[in-house]
């Protein structure tokens, strides 16, 4: 920690903010507190074997050791279906519980203004 990356709105999963880092773990830790609808405030991490992850600026990093995908959702009703894969299941680590509004607000407003230059990272809060 911190872990972050340029920030992107998710385009099937619907109420979702991620970004993109390189695998921080030797083992992948499976499935664990799984999920295919995370609920607004989940913290979802999802792993990427390599190849899989297709962001030209990512490239190099994606196709050779795969990526993590930090996601968090911040509205109800997601569903985590790939149109072309099916069925995406990540594992929910943490769930946003403070200044959820303010966070959400800004989630919204990445949706309808855009992502350019915008970043999400994650730190440990001491």
């Amino acid at each position: 920690m911190p872990l972050g990356g340029q920030a992107y709105h998710a385009k099937y999963a619907s109420n979702e903010v991620y970004c993109l880092v390189p695998p921080f773990a030797e083992l992948d830790p499976g499935r664990e507190n799984s999920t295919i609808a995370p609920a607004a405030g989940d913290v979802v991490y999802f792993r990427f074997p390599p190849g899989h992850v297709k962001h030209p600026e990512l490239a190099e990093t994606a196709d050779r050791v795969g990526m993590v995908d930090l996601a968090l959702f911040y509205a109800p009703n997601n569903l985590l279906l790939d149109p072309a894969t099916g069925f995406v299941p990540g594992n929910v680590f943490a769930r946003i519980t403070e200044n959820f509004e303010a966070m959400a607000a800004a989630c919204d407003s990445i949706w309808r203004e855009g992502f350019l230059n915008e970043r999400l990272v994650y730190s440990r809060l001491e």
